[in-house]
């Protein structure tokens, strides 16, 4: 009998596992590891006695703590007759393999996965699986593996330009678990599997980077127009429709916001905004977060994107770590500035205390209830989108899983 490996579906989980699918599909394990999904724990009992194992893959964010749990509990209330393991990967235990180890998984998964997950299924053939599998140790070429799963129209994804990041921000992971080298994906490649989505209907193209405008650059930030013109010159001539770029699921940086760059999006793009990250309206606070750009190189980016006809859309994080009743005017007062002066759209965060970041174990600041009131009104107004109230009960919960020891860094 054959294994199975089953991904479980969450909302959070599907460009995480695309890759991992993608990098398994066309591989001689297909022959003996399916690949198969569930949305709901009680299907698990769709593949119970058909396989010689189940292997039940997880990959969540600290805020799904709750889920998984319920999860576990869940599987181990079915009865399965089936053996089976269960393993995980993905930002939490990336940035915590220790509270993988308390939850229970069978093997863990740190950093990138695609030629991890391969390593497993070759262990797995021949019966000497191991506990932790670290992609930090060899970091793939993004080259060397597909952006989305071919075999599997449903499972196109935005394709992933860039992993790493050189900015190293406090509040987030993303330079910790993937490097603060960028790494890029070929522009031939990108080009070859949009060309593949072309040809099965998905003619709209969006990508996936911490900073969209740095990508091919040498530095992370300075924008490489040569190659940003040939990779969006390509996607048109190749039949790609519509092309979003600097907006969800990517972003960009104030500093990477240039006239040249901005002419580009204009001439071969179909953005009406740009998402840029500033984060702080304190000059203070953008020093003590490790940023390393200035409130005013952050105007000049979203000046610049208002002359060419973008709406800016701006990130922010409300409750950060040292935050001050100062702090919070000042970036209230920023945000009004930019409101008013540049049409921005404000895009509100609270912070929330991510595991593998160098402010993992630091408290939100509360927000008092002028700051609660002012962001609601603006809400109403609809002149501030995001998820800053729920982000604001999530990080009182992240502290709550962490005095129960179910988060260790």
């Amino acid at each position: 009998m054959k294994y199975a490996i089953v991904f479980r579906w969450m909302k959070n989980t599907k460009y995480s596992f695309v890759p991992l699918i993608a990098s398994l599909e066309e591989t001689k394990y297909i022959e003996e590891v399916d690949l198969l999904s569930i949305r709901k724990i009680k299907d698990l009992l769709k593949f119970d006695g058909k396989y010689q194992e189940l292997i039940i893959a997880f990959s969540f964010m600290t805020f799904d703590l709750e889920k998984v749990l319920q999860d576990l509990k869940a599987i181990d209330e079915l009865g399965l007759k089936t053996p089976y393991s269960i393993i995980a990967g993905g930002p939490h235990v990336s940035g915590d393999p220790e509270s993988g180890k308390i939850l229970g998984f069978d093997s863990i998964f740190i950093g990138d996965g695609e030629a991890t997950i391969r390593q497993y299924c070759d262990d797995l053939l021949s019966g000497k699986r191991k506990r932790i599998y670290d992609g930090t140790i060899d970091p793939v070429d993004l080259n060397d593996y597909p952006p989305f799963a071919t075999k599997r129209k449903k499972l196109m994804i935005p394709i992933e330009i860039t992993r790493g990041c050189p900015f190293g921000c406090y509040y987030c992971a993303v330079s910790y678990l993937f490097g603060r080298k960028p790494r890029y994906r070929e522009i031939e490649q990108i080009l070859e599997y949009s060309r593949w989505a072309v040809k099965h209907g998905k003619v709209i193209s969006r990508f996936i980077s911490p900073n969209a405008f740095g990508f091919q650059s040498p530095n992370g930030i300075k924008p490489n127009i040569e190659a940003l013109e040939k990779l969006l010159v390509g996607l048109k001539e190749i039949g790609i429709q519509e092309c979003y770029f600097g907006t969800f699921p990517s972003e960009v940086r104030p500093e990477s916001v240039t006239p040249e760059v901005l002419k580009l999006v204009r001439k071969y793009c179909d953005n009406k905004s740009l998402v840029i990250g500033v984060q702080s309206g304190s000059e203070k606070m953008l020093k003590k977060m490790g940023r390393r750009h200035s409130l005013e190189s952050a105007e000049q980016a979203i000046n610049l994107t208002r002359e060419f006809g973008l709406t800016p859309m701006v990130d922010f994080i409300f409750g950060l770590p040292g935050e001050l009743e100062e702090d919070r005017k000042a970036t209230i007062a920023w945000m009004e500035k930019i409101r008013t002066k540049y049409g921005a759209i404000i895009h509100a965060h609270t912070f929330m205390p991510l595991v593998g970041s160098p402010w993992a174990n630091l408290d939100p600041e509360p927000l008092d209830k002028g700051m609660l009131k002012i962001l609601g009104q603006l809400s109403q107004k609809k002149e501030l989108f995001g998820y800053w109230a729920k982000q604001q009960q999530l990080g009182e919960k992240i502290k709550h899983w962490r005095e129960q020891g179910f988060i260790t860094s």
